[in-house]
Protein backbone atom coordinates (compact mmCIF):
# COMPACT_ATOMS: atom_id res chain seq x y z
CA UNK A 1 0.00 0.00 0.00
CA UNK A 2 2.56 2.67 0.97
CA UNK A 3 4.67 1.94 -2.47
CA UNK A 4 1.40 2.46 -4.20
CA UNK A 5 0.65 5.41 -2.37
CA UNK A 6 4.06 6.89 -3.07
CA UNK A 7 4.08 6.10 -6.73
CA UNK A 8 0.93 8.17 -6.77
CA UNK A 9 2.62 10.90 -5.25
CA UNK A 10 5.72 10.71 -7.61
CA UNK A 11 3.40 10.28 -10.40
CA UNK A 12 1.33 13.43 -9.44
CA UNK A 13 4.50 15.38 -8.37
CA UNK A 14 5.94 15.27 -12.26
CA UNK A 15 2.46 15.41 -13.38
CA UNK A 16 2.80 19.14 -11.56
CA UNK A 17 6.16 19.75 -12.52
CA UNK A 18 5.37 19.03 -16.71
CA UNK A 19 2.01 21.39 -16.13
CA UNK A 20 4.56 23.68 -14.95
CA UNK A 21 7.43 23.68 -17.52
CA UNK A 22 3.73 23.60 -19.88
CA UNK A 23 2.94 26.98 -18.51
CA UNK A 24 6.43 28.83 -19.19
CA UNK A 25 6.76 27.38 -22.62
CA UNK A 26 3.54 28.64 -23.46
CA UNK A 27 3.97 32.26 -21.85
CA UNK A 28 7.50 32.49 -23.19
CA UNK A 29 6.41 31.32 -26.95
CA UNK A 30 3.99 34.83 -26.95
CA UNK A 31 7.08 37.15 -26.57
CA UNK A 32 10.35 35.36 -27.87
CA UNK A 33 12.00 36.38 -31.34
CA UNK A 34 13.20 39.64 -33.07
CA UNK A 35 12.26 42.75 -32.69
CA UNK A 36 12.65 46.42 -34.42
CA UNK A 37 12.20 49.30 -33.75
CA UNK A 38 8.71 51.03 -35.30
CA UNK A 39 9.09 54.37 -33.03
CA UNK A 40 10.53 56.48 -30.03
CA UNK A 41 8.73 59.33 -29.07
CA UNK A 42 9.62 61.84 -26.25
CA UNK A 43 6.40 62.12 -24.06
CA UNK A 44 5.22 65.20 -23.19
CA UNK A 45 7.22 67.43 -24.58
CA UNK A 46 9.11 68.54 -28.35
CA UNK A 47 12.94 69.05 -28.37
CA UNK A 48 15.30 70.13 -31.10
CA UNK A 49 18.09 67.16 -31.02
CA UNK A 50 19.82 68.18 -34.18
CA UNK A 51 20.09 72.07 -33.98
CA UNK A 52 17.91 72.10 -37.16
CA UNK A 53 15.58 74.81 -35.37
CA UNK A 54 12.59 72.14 -35.51
CA UNK A 55 11.50 70.71 -31.99
CA UNK A 56 9.93 67.08 -32.10
CA UNK A 57 9.10 64.34 -30.56
CA UNK A 58 10.29 61.87 -32.77
CA UNK A 59 13.47 60.56 -31.78
CA UNK A 60 13.84 59.17 -35.03
CA UNK A 61 13.30 61.91 -37.14
CA UNK A 62 15.29 64.28 -34.73
CA UNK A 63 18.12 62.01 -35.45
CA UNK A 64 18.40 61.62 -39.16
CA UNK A 65 21.24 64.27 -40.82
CA UNK A 66 24.45 65.80 -39.34
CA UNK A 67 26.82 63.40 -37.82
CA UNK A 68 24.28 61.83 -35.53
CA UNK A 69 22.48 59.30 -38.24
CA UNK A 70 21.66 56.57 -36.65
CA UNK A 71 20.17 54.23 -39.11
CA UNK A 72 22.31 51.42 -38.15
CA UNK A 73 20.78 51.85 -34.80
CA UNK A 74 17.06 51.75 -36.03
CA UNK A 75 17.77 48.24 -38.24
CA UNK A 76 19.31 46.48 -35.15
CA UNK A 77 17.23 43.23 -34.13
CA UNK A 78 16.69 43.45 -30.54
CA UNK A 79 16.64 39.99 -29.55
CA UNK A 80 14.10 38.07 -26.49
CA UNK A 81 15.42 34.71 -25.75
CA UNK A 82 13.03 32.35 -23.93
CA UNK A 83 12.90 32.49 -20.35
CA UNK A 84 14.64 29.22 -18.15
CA UNK A 85 12.77 28.74 -14.66
CA UNK A 86 15.48 26.07 -14.02
CA UNK A 87 18.30 28.42 -12.31
CA UNK A 88 15.71 30.45 -11.00
CA UNK A 89 17.04 33.49 -12.82
CA UNK A 90 15.64 36.43 -14.99
CA UNK A 91 16.16 37.23 -18.49
CA UNK A 92 17.48 40.32 -19.28
CA UNK A 93 16.31 42.58 -22.45
CA UNK A 94 18.88 45.03 -23.50
CA UNK A 95 17.63 48.43 -24.97
CA UNK A 96 19.87 50.24 -26.86
CA UNK A 97 18.94 54.37 -26.81
CA UNK A 98 20.66 56.53 -28.89
CA UNK A 99 22.60 59.63 -28.06
CA UNK A 100 23.98 62.97 -28.86
CA UNK A 101 27.39 62.66 -26.99
CA UNK A 102 27.11 66.22 -25.35
CA UNK A 103 29.99 67.41 -23.48
CA UNK A 104 29.99 70.37 -21.19
CA UNK A 105 32.85 72.43 -20.38
CA UNK A 106 32.98 73.93 -16.87
CA UNK A 107 34.90 76.76 -17.55
CA UNK A 108 32.90 78.64 -19.88
CA UNK A 109 28.91 77.06 -18.16
CA UNK A 110 28.48 75.91 -22.08
CA UNK A 111 27.18 72.65 -23.54
CA UNK A 112 29.69 71.97 -26.63
CA UNK A 113 27.83 71.13 -29.58
CA UNK A 114 30.26 71.52 -32.77
CA UNK A 115 31.73 67.86 -31.98
CA UNK A 116 28.57 65.58 -31.62
CA UNK A 117 29.03 62.44 -33.16
CA UNK A 118 26.22 60.71 -32.23
CA UNK A 119 26.35 57.09 -30.97
CA UNK A 120 24.11 54.91 -27.99
CA UNK A 121 24.12 53.60 -24.86
CA UNK A 122 22.47 50.12 -23.45
CA UNK A 123 19.92 50.11 -21.04
CA UNK A 124 18.43 46.77 -19.31
CA UNK A 125 15.34 45.67 -18.48
CA UNK A 126 14.93 42.10 -16.10
CA UNK A 127 11.74 39.93 -16.96
CA UNK A 128 10.22 36.82 -16.08
CA UNK A 129 7.51 34.50 -15.20
CA UNK A 130 5.27 32.92 -12.48
CA UNK A 131 3.71 29.64 -11.69
CA UNK A 132 0.58 31.61 -13.17
CA UNK A 133 2.12 32.37 -16.53
CA UNK A 134 2.24 35.98 -15.10
CA UNK A 135 5.12 38.01 -17.13
CA UNK A 136 6.95 40.50 -14.17
CA UNK A 137 9.44 43.32 -15.39
CA UNK A 138 11.75 45.74 -13.92
CA UNK A 139 14.37 48.05 -15.01
CA UNK A 140 18.00 47.67 -13.71
CA UNK A 141 20.24 50.58 -12.47
CA UNK A 142 23.34 50.57 -14.28
CA UNK A 143 26.42 49.80 -12.77
CA UNK A 144 29.08 52.67 -12.00
CA UNK A 145 31.87 50.80 -14.09
CA UNK A 146 29.67 51.07 -17.10
CA UNK A 147 29.48 54.76 -17.16
CA UNK A 148 30.23 56.22 -20.59
CA UNK A 149 30.61 59.88 -19.52
CA UNK A 150 34.25 61.00 -17.92
CA UNK A 151 34.83 64.19 -15.93
CA UNK A 152 37.62 66.21 -15.16
CA UNK A 153 38.30 69.42 -13.59
CA UNK A 154 37.72 71.32 -16.85
CA UNK A 155 35.13 69.35 -18.95
CA UNK A 156 32.65 66.62 -18.65
CA UNK A 157 32.50 64.83 -21.39
CA UNK A 158 29.33 62.91 -23.16
CA UNK A 159 27.16 64.48 -20.16
CA UNK A 160 23.88 63.24 -21.82
CA UNK A 161 25.49 59.43 -20.79
CA UNK A 162 25.55 60.50 -17.16
CA UNK A 163 23.73 57.27 -15.48
CA UNK A 164 21.64 59.15 -12.82
CA UNK A 165 20.00 60.70 -15.93
CA UNK A 166 19.30 57.59 -18.13
CA UNK A 167 16.79 54.98 -16.41
CA UNK A 168 15.39 51.74 -17.33
CA UNK A 169 11.51 52.35 -16.09
CA UNK A 170 9.21 50.40 -17.61
CA UNK A 171 9.03 47.36 -20.36
CA UNK A 172 5.57 46.12 -21.48
CA UNK A 173 5.09 43.19 -23.68
CA UNK A 174 1.52 43.04 -25.54
CA UNK A 175 2.50 39.57 -25.74
CA UNK A 176 0.82 40.00 -29.69
CA UNK A 177 4.34 40.59 -31.14
CA UNK A 178 5.20 44.18 -29.80
CA UNK A 179 7.05 45.83 -26.94
CA UNK A 180 7.15 48.77 -25.14
CA UNK A 181 10.19 50.36 -23.21
CA UNK A 182 9.86 53.27 -21.22
CA UNK A 183 12.96 55.03 -20.60
CA UNK A 184 14.35 58.28 -19.11
CA UNK A 185 17.02 59.48 -21.21
CA UNK A 186 19.01 62.99 -21.52
CA UNK A 187 19.43 65.18 -24.26
CA UNK A 188 20.55 68.59 -25.12
CA UNK A 189 17.97 70.67 -26.44
CA UNK A 190 19.38 73.46 -28.95
CA UNK A 191 15.73 75.40 -28.49
CA UNK A 192 16.37 75.71 -25.00
CA UNK A 193 19.94 75.49 -24.47
CA UNK A 194 19.60 73.06 -21.87
CA UNK A 195 20.24 69.42 -20.67
CA UNK A 196 17.26 68.09 -20.34
CA UNK A 197 15.85 64.21 -18.98
CA UNK A 198 12.39 63.40 -20.49
CA UNK A 199 10.32 60.11 -21.16
CA UNK A 200 10.65 58.75 -24.27
CA UNK A 201 8.58 55.86 -25.07
CA UNK A 202 10.10 53.26 -27.60
CA UNK A 203 8.46 50.88 -29.39
CA UNK A 204 9.14 47.90 -31.16
CA UNK A 205 7.46 45.07 -33.12
CA UNK A 206 8.46 41.26 -33.98
CA UNK A 207 9.51 40.39 -37.02
CA UNK A 208 10.78 36.88 -36.84
CA UNK A 209 10.42 34.33 -34.47
CA UNK A 210 13.97 32.88 -35.14
CA UNK A 211 16.92 34.39 -33.12
CA UNK A 212 19.39 33.35 -35.71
Amino acid sequence: MLIVSLAILTALAVSCAEEEDDIYEMVSDTVVGKYEYKSATIQGYSLDLNGDGIASDDVMAEFEGKTMNMDWLWRTPLKVFPYDPFWGEKERLHVEIPKQYIDYDKTTGEYVTDVMCGNSMILTFSWWIDESGKIYTEGEKRGEDEELYEEDDRIIERVDCKNSNNIAKELTFDQKGGIKALIESSYYDFATDQLLTVPVLFEYERVSYSLD
